[in-house]
């Protein structure tokens, strides 16, 4: 059985963005940018994430 505990790390690591990460990544001129939809998404999702009720 797999015990979480050890896996989880101490130190508050600070959470990035995803949309910083994907402009990051290395890929096609076709998708220089996220669609204005997938910025929408990520912005939730981080505001999900950072919610005192996410774990």
């Amino acid at each position: 059985m797999v015990n979480f505990e050890d896996l989880l790390d101490d130190d508050e690591a600070p959470v990035i963005d995803p949309r910083d990460i994907f402009l990051t990544l290395n890929r096609d001129k076709r998708f220089a940018f996220p669609r204005d939809i997938q910025t929408e998404v990520m912005k939730a999702w981080v505001s999900a994430t950072r919610s005192s009720s996410s774990m």
